[in-house]
């Protein structure tokens, strides 16, 4: 069906729906797809419009109190497409020790497996346009120049990154047609959802209250929800809908907006090779006919259970040709290897600059932190409700594991005789954390026990029968990539659900 601009609707009207999806990002207009021709009447409501609305982004303000972060006005996106709309698209899936319990991440852990989820990413990687076998790296060395680094004992595996070609990743034109086109899809433009409200019992959303405007709503009464706002905008409508519940929908434990993360991200200095042949394009973006492909490094998964590390990514730039001025230093966190230093009078070391230098980046998951949250704070916005209060906390514990990851990869670099790696990390000086990312994960934790989760392995708010999240807001724990691959593969894995609970 077309557009609806629910701005020229009369106050006060009232909508029902079977299904009422809230956000038209990515995991919004996937669900609404899946679910075109169903059965159900689905009404898909965007807060935003076709183009991007300042008046609108300032329904995002709010105060950022823990690690330095961006202004929340520029986090994500109220508009049809929702933040693909300059979505970078670096795509992975999740690795399988991703989804384990590890005892030395405390909270790690999915109640379902990769196995599980692997259909269904197979199905994303299509819905994106993606090659077949796309995360092989054997595909990807296409020639001798392009062949990944290999380690003794493989403690240190070359991985795949693709980035979605840009004909498919504003997700408003490869999926808002068939949304558009469909007979039982109706879309609604500029319909903020202020509030659920449930019935007296607290057992199902009954109506919904949606602003149009400033003192303007309308009403919908849906048979079923799903939240598809994003990671912080779904814990806040969730803390926001206390009419019945005082902490809010789905909170009775204080879990929601809990467990808040992002990917902290570090440069860490820089990777010089012992020879220029040691040179690779493994790790250098290029392009395939479904978009480009790059090759990063990972902490083998027998490596972090031997070091109880996280999942760490090593990023090179394989843009840096020579070494920089000698006017920056860097201390040497690794003495192993085949590449002579020059120490010069501070105790640090500059890389010799005649042969091939990379910048390297670390990414990082981060453990699950309870204190680590998004809560409503005092101040309103123009519709009246209340303002996010975002406090991200990283452990002391996350910083310093960054700093051993690099020595590992150092200490194997230098083995190896690839070369060696100069940094400022140590554990006795880890990074500061920090993210250039919008990848709002936690919030309303996936976990079969409502003691522990806000939603169950199926993605069911606890104790509310009509109540769905597709967001990595129920991500249990992190990963170190991209989340929006996995969002997709979840989403379509509900939509599978509500059509068989349909059938």
């Amino acid at each position: 069906m077309e557009f609806i601009d629910a701005r020229v609707l009369p106050p006060g009207d009232r909508l029902d729906a079977d299904l009422c999806i809230v956000g038209a990002g990515a995991a919004g207009l996937a669900l609404a797809q899946a679910l075109a021709g169903s059965g159900r009447r689905v009404t898909l409501l965007e807060s935003g419009g076709l183009e991007r609305d300042p008046e609108l982004q300032e329904l995002n303000a709010g105060a950022c109190i823990g690690v330095p972060y961006a202004d929340l006005r520029t986090a994500w996106l109220r508009q049809f497409g929702g933040t693909t709309n300059h979505w970078t698209a670096h795509t992975r899936p999740l690795d399988p020790i991703d989804f384990e319990p590890r005892a030395w991440v405390p909270e790690s852990g999915w109640p379902i497996s990769l196995a599980e989820l692997a259909p269904f990413y197979e199905a994303a990687q299509r819905l994106l346009g993606l090659p077949e076998e796309p995360w092989s790296v054997e595909r990807w060395e296409q020639a001798p120049s392009h062949r990944a680094w290999r380690f003794a004992g493989e403690r240190i595996r070359p991985a795949v990154v693709q980035i979605v070609a840009e004909r498919n990743r504003r997700l408003a034109q490869t999926l808002g047609p068939a949304c558009r086109a469909a007979a039982h899809v109706q879309p609604y433009l500029h319909a903020t959802v202020r509030e659920l409200v449930p019935d007296a019992a607290g057992r199902r959303v009954e109506r919904m209250r949606v602003a149009t405007a400033p003192g303007r709503e309308l009403e919908i009464r849906p048979r079923e929800v799903v939240l598809a706002a994003g990671g912080i905008e779904t814990a806040r409508l969730l803390l926001l809908s206390a009419s019945v519940e005082p902490r809010g929908l789905g909170n009775r434990r204080d879990l929601v907006g809990r467990f808040f993360s992002n990917h902290p991200e570090v440069e860490a200095g820089l990777l010089q090779l012992s020879r220029p042949e040691h040179a690779t394009r493994f790790h250098a973006s290029r392009p395939h006919p479904a978009g480009e492909v790059y090759g990063v490094l990972q902490l083998a998964p027998e490596l972090q259970r031997a070091e109880r590390l996280p999942n760490l990514i090593f990023q090179l730039d394989l843009a840096v040709r020579q070494s920089p001025p000698r006017s920056e230093p860097f201390r040497v966190a690794e003495r192993i290897g085949t590449v002579a230093s020059e120490i010069d009078g501070t105790g640090s070391a500059v890389p010799p600059r005649a042969l091939p230098t990379y910048y390297l980046k670390v990414v990082s998951e981060a453990a699950p932190n309870r204190e680590s949250r998004v809560r409503l704070g005092e101040e309103r916005d123009a519709l009246g409700q209340q303002r996010v209060v975002l406090d991200w906390r990283v452990r002391d514990q996350d910083r310093i594991d960054i700093a051993r990851g690099v020595r590992i990869l150092a200490r194997e670099v230098g083995a190896c005789g690839i070369g060696r790696v100069f940094t400022r990390l140590s554990e006795e000086s880890p990074p500061a954390a920090g993210t250039r990312s919008f990848h709002h994960l936690g919030t309303a934790r996936m976990h079969p026990d409502p003691e522990r989760g806000v939603v169950d392995a199926e993605c069911r708010v606890h104790g509310i029968e009509n109540l769905w999240i597709a967001s990595s807001a129920v991500f249990p724990s992190y990963g170190s990539c991209n989340p929006t691959l996995t969002i997709l593969a979840l989403t379509l894995r509900l939509a599978e659900r509500l059509r068989a609970a349909r059938a």
